[in-house]
């Protein structure tokens, strides 16, 4: 009797020590834990890390959450917690970060506060209670970025947009975004008492970013200060310009280019004497395939499922070739695209690969199956849309009209700036040339051409007979020159990127046309500006990204904290097919008791002199109307089992992965000690 009370309170006490162990750790040990979900949820990305790491000023994270309202909206409570135990990690990473969780309540400071940063509360009931459930960051200089209300349609770029935030607090000075571009972004007048109207896109960038505005004919180097470069249908670029840009690039600057197979924008073909023939095709192909990209020769993408009704004069037809390409023709997983709903272009390009060893191509925007591969010269002359619809024969492809680059590049111009001439091999008869070049009794020679007897050139070539010569050139029988053995070194350029690049190239720049993506009209001398589709926020959330560190934009969407059980949902399925057609039976015959119920009742009301029923049809309508409650009577409990089965099955799923093993491990453990009892004995 003794041994069976002494394993009964072993039981006992090795059930207490469970529990307390469990509460104990859940306090002590808050911060000592094993992310164990699919996705990584809650360790944070190296790139967040780095950035973390290379904080020098203090940034405050406050977290305004209404907990004791919150759990009104069971979809929240979850996602609350997420967000929370997300920031105490970025806090425990780095000493410089601070997270504030604050509880507003109401027409308290702390919901005055909020509201001064810019935070939305959003109302749970008929009450009027409202709910805050947002960030408000500030760094040294009381500098602030928000997320004024948590969407649960972003919890994917929760990391990113959290990291984000804190690496523009770090930042001290607005991006720099540098616009190199033929089309003309600040508007076109021909009569200069007009002022031009510059394009939306435009007004949108400059909202949130510096902008410089560069010359393609006259530029020989980006500017120091450029974050970014966006490249607008490039076309008659001097190899100055290309070159330039090729060293930007491999420098570590990052790029937006918009390419175009046919530029239905290109200002040159519009002041052309015959525009049919102008070539409208951006003229980029060299740098292009540097990064492993090729735009398609004489080709256009057209699309069948994502095409636009165009008006003619027989009626409207289906135009593959004027697309709005819907979120399933987006990339979901990137931050750029990953919430916009749609995106217009017109006549776009085509985007292939080259496969570049060690340069990754990601889609961004693609078209459908539905596609094709549509011949140039169908919109060079007279665009028909009717004849190209007809013609229309689906690839079951789908094409490439966006994409990020990103790896290690390797220049377009091996042999330097080709804008300047070759160095020509050093001779025998040369003493200490710089550039190699064979001249003699040449004074101060200007750019190292190879003159006879010249005066007052500059650039420091190699001459004779010369005096007081400047730049330290190498020079025979001069007055008091030094170091005359000694050459300038060579110019020097940049063969690889140091780093990965990191670029996004669209094959359409027309999509940044206002009339293609929103609708401009004029009230009362005040711009509204109406948006059908989101092309202005696609760019700016190019720019957004790619002014990013590179640790930032290697980040990537993570997976959602809220996962459904599959097997749930497919034994729902059943379920529901298994009630479905009993409930369908019944409500056909409740429809037909209640017309042959109100054809009864009716007809004492169509004839005047039919005002008191006979007993025999009041008896029918008594009967057909305890049909009718017997029918309801059915198909609510049809319904009622429905939600029973469902909620059966949902428990019996929930106990057995969260329940069952701890059970298990119990009646496990009592069978141990119940085993060894009886070995004793």
């Amino acid at each position: 009797m003794s041994k069976k009370l002494l394993s009964t309170t072993g039981i006992a006490l090795a059930v207490a020590l469970f529990l307390a162990v469990n509460i104990v750790s859940g306090t002590a040990l808050r911060f000592l834990r094993v992310d164990l979900t699919e996705n990584d949820l809650y360790t944070l990305s190296e790139g967040t890390k780095n950035i973390l790491a290379d904080l020098e000023e203090p940034i405050t994270l406050r977290f305004y959450v209404s907990k004791d309202l919150i759990g009104e909206l069971p979809q929240l409570v979850s996602y609350s917690k997420r967000v929370q135990e997300l920031l105490e990690e970025y806090a425990a990473a780095s000493s410089k970060l601070t997270v504030e969780v604050i509880e507003p309540d109401p027409y308290s400071e702390e919901e005055d506060r909020a509201v001064g940063f810019g935070l939305r509360s959003a109302q749970i009931n008929t009450a009027g209670d409202r709910i805050f459930f947002g960030l408000a960051a500030t760094n040294s200089v009381d500098d602030e970025q928000t997320i004024p209300f948590f969407d649960t349609r972003r919890e994917e770029f929760l990391e990113y947009d959290i990291t984000e935030i804190v690496h523009n607090l770090s930042l001290s000075k607005r991006p720099v975004v540098g616009i190199l571009s033929t089309l003309p972004l600040r508007g076109f007048t021909p009569d200069p008492r007009q002022r031009p109207q510059r394009w939306v896109i435009l007004q949108q960038i400059e909202q949130v970013f510096d902008i410089r505005h560069l010359e393609p004919g006259a530029m020989a180097e980006v500017p120091e200060e450029i974050d970014v470069l966006m490249i607008v249908h490039p076309k008659s670029f001097s190899n100055a310009t290309l070159f330039a840009i090729d060293q930007f690039v491999l420098g570590g600057g990052n790029v937006l280019a918009f390419v175009d197979g046919f530029c239905e924008a290109d200002p040159e073909a519009a002041r052309s004497q015959n525009p049919m023939m102008a070539n409208r095709r951006s003229q980029f192909d060299t740098l292009l395939a540097t990064w492993g990209l090729e735009l398609e020769q004489s080709k256009l993408a057209g699309d069948l499922q994502s095409a636009m009704r165009v008006g003619l004069q027989g009626g409207a037809v289906d135009f593959p070739l004027y697309m709005m390409l819907r979120k399933e023709r987006l990339a979901a997983a990137d931050f750029v695209t990953g919430d916009l709903a749609v995106i217009a272009m017109r006549s776009p390009g085509i985007l292939e690969s080259l496969g570049l060893e060690g340069v990754t191509v990601e889609p961004l925007i693609t078209t459908s199956t539905e596609s094709m591969a549509i011949d140039t010269f169908r919109m060079q002359f007279q665009p028909d849309p009717e004849g190209i619809l007809n013609d229309f024969v689906p690839s079951g492809r789908e094409l490439t009209l966006a994409v990020r680059v990103n790896g290690i590049l390797h220049t377009a111009f091996p042999d330097g700036d080709p804008s300047k001439p070759i160095p020509e091999p050093e001779s025998a008869e040369a003493d200490d040339s710089e550039a190699g070049d064979d001249s003699e009794n040449t004074d101060d020679s200007e750019d190292g051409d190879d003159t006879e007897n010249t005066d007052d050139s500059e650039a420091g070539d190699d001459t004779e007979n010369t005096e007081d010569s400047e730049d330290g050139d190498d020079t025979e029988n001069t007055e008091d020159s030094e170091d005359a053995d000694e050459a300038e070194p060579a110019e020097e350029w940049l063969t690889e990127s140091a780093e990965p690049a990191n670029l996004i190239v669209v094959a359409d720049a027309d999509m940044l046309q206002d009339a293609v993506w929103a609708r401009v009209s004029n009230f009362l001398g005040a711009i509204m500006i109406s948006p059908i589709a989101d092309n202005g926020d696609f760019v700016v959330n190019a720019l957004d990204n790619l002014c990013g560190s590179n640790d930032l934009i290697s980040l990537r969407s993570r997976g959602q904290y809220q996962r459904p059980f599959d097997k749930k949902i497919e034994l729902e399925r059943e379920a529901d097919a298994k009630y479905r057609e009993e409930e369908t039976l019944l409500e056909a015959e409740l429809r037909e008791t209640e017309r042959k119920l109100n054809e009864l009742q009716s007809e004492g009301a169509d004839s005047p002199g039919l005002l008191i029923l006979t007993p025999e049809q009041q008896a029918e309508i008594a009967n057909f109307r305890e049909a009718q409650a017997e029918t309801r009577k059915k198909l609510r409990k049809v319904k009622n089992d429905l939600r029973k089965d469902i909620e059966s099955l949902g428990s019996s799923l929930k106990f057995a992965n969260i329940g069952l093993i701890p059970i298990l491990i119990l009646l496990g453990g009592i069978v141990v000690v119940s085993t060894r009892a009886r070995r004793r004995k």
